[in-house]
């Protein structure tokens, strides 16, 4: 809430970014991509996001191959490419897309967000629960669970 002038180029928000506009936190001014414009492809929350989005100038839905493209995400300078994750194992592994054998969901935006530190302009921030299940099933473990699917080291990932 106490930033300024953040821009934000995504694949999909929620009712965050609702707060953070509605505060003055986001204008998208110094964008180069789309300023002045909120870029999405999908919006996931209450119906105070649906309410926020809806005929709204400050908001442009655009398909993924838009808003994960690299190249034009590399056009903005400073980009934090923030993404989730279901597990990281203490070696610094992420899984992004499993719980075990079972996908969970997509990866193409994790793989946006290794592109955008490795072109030197952004930094990617992994982002998750420390427990799920209620507090009863941490999410940080001694090992990706067998069958996981896409994982990275954490410090391929963010540069450490």
């Amino acid at each position: 809430m106490n930033k300024q002038d953040l821009g934000i180029h995504t694949e999909m928000f929620s009712d965050g970014v609702v707060d953070l506009a509605e505060c003055g936190a986001i204008t998208n001014r110094l964008k180069k991509v789309h300023p002045g414009r909120i870029i999405t492809s999908f919006v996931a929350g209450t119906k105070r996001v649906y309410d926020f989005i809806d005929d709204n100038p400050f908001v442009e839905f655009h398909p993924c191959d838009h808003t994960n493209d690299t190249a034009r995400i590399r056009r903005n300078d400073k980009v934090v490419a923030i993404n989730s994750a279901i597990e990281v194992d203490i070696t610094g592994q992420v899984c992004a897309d499993s719980i075990g054998a079972r996908i969970y969901s997509g990866i193409a935006d994790r793989w946006t967000s290794s592109r955008v530190r490795l072109v030197g302009r952004g930094k990617p921030i992994i982002a998750l629960p420390a427990t799920a299940a209620k507090g009863k099933l941490s999410r940080i473990v001694p090992t990706l669970s067998p069958g996981s699917g896409w994982s990275r080291r954490a410090d391929t990932c963010t540069g450490s």
